[in-house]
Parts: C-alpha cells; structure tokens; sequence
C-alpha cells in the first residue's frame, strides 16, 4: 500500500505541476474544502455517538472487567485449548500465536506510512499548510472511524437481540439506518 502511494505521488509530479501553472490557489481552495468536510463529518459522528451513547451505557453492566484481555488473547487461548485438549504432548500454540501477531503488528504499523501521507502533493514536501491533512482525514480517517461506528452499532443490535430486547434493538436499527 505504501509503495502504491509513493508510485501515485511520483506519476503525478507532471499533472500537479501544471495545475499549479493554471490555478496556484487551488492548494489553498482544496484545503478549505476538506476542512469544511471533515467539520461536517465530525459533526455528525458526534451526533451519531451521543444517539448510541444510551445503548452502550445500558450494556456495561454486563461487562465483569473492563480491561479483560483482549480478543486476540482470547481467541490464542481457545485455539491453543482445542489444539492440545487431546494431546499429551501439547505444542505452544498460544505462545506461537502470539509472537506471529507481534511481529504482523509491527509489519502493520509501520511509522513511515505517516510520512507519506503528511506529504502535500502540490508542494511536494511536508504538509506545513495542512493541505494533506485535511484532505487525508476528510477522504480516510473519518469515513473509516465511522464505518467503525456503523459496525458497532451493528454488533450492539446483535447484542440486544441476544439478550431478547427488540426494542432496543429496533432503536438501533433506526439511528444505523440514519447514517
């Protein structure tokens, strides 16, 4: 994916220049046009969180610990349980596991990703005006924080399905659909 992006930012040097040449305000436009959208963006994500914020507060009752371990830890233990429930000599799959997620999420997060997307195409180095922040937020981070939301939502309705309350369940439908 980043090399991707690196080979997009390279293809597009020529295109770039000669916008400029035609519009030099158009950095400063574009920027004024993301900023505007993220504003919107935000401001319905916060409308979205405050219509489910009930939901979640009726479930955490039902939440023993809140730092229980994680879904991953959960999910390494219940594979290396069903591994080794019938063997006598058992093999470390959980510890296995676990070093393979370690290492996938520093391949993952790779810091340099960062870098190239605080690139301002139009100036062709670091973002100093913002112009790719915006941009960046307004086409990914916010579209992707909210898809996180919309599927929240979708597993608290399976929730309250499970737990027989339809009503809430409706609810949550309604403000899903809203979005």
């Amino acid at each position: 994916m980043t090399k991707a992006r690196i080979r997009q930012l390279i293809a597009q040097k020529e295109e770039i220049k000669e916008c400029l040449a035609l519009d030099p305000d158009l950095p400063l436009r574009q920027r004024e046009l993301d900023r505007r959208a993220v504003l919107t963006q935000i401001s319905e994500m916060q409308g979205l969180i405050h219509a489910v914020t009930p939901y979640v507060q009726r479930l955490r009752p039902l939440v023993p610990e809140i730092t229980e371990p994680t879904l991953h830890q959960v999910g390494r233990e219940a594979l290396d349980r069903f591994i080794n429930e019938v063997r006598t000599d058992p093999l470390p799959v959980k510890e296995r596991k676990a070093g393979i997620y370690g290492a996938l999420s520093k391949f993952n997060h790779m810091s340099y990703a960062a870098l190239i997307d605080s690139i301002d195409v139009f100036e062709r180095d670091f973002d100093t005006r913002r112009v790719a922040g915006f941009y960046r937020a307004n086409m990914g981070t916010l579209p992707s924080t909210k898809g996180e939301i919309r599927a929240m939502i979708v597993v608290m309705k399976q929730l309250y399905l499970s737990l027989g309350d339809n009503t809430a369940a409706k609810e949550l439908d309604i403000i899903f659909r809203s979005v």
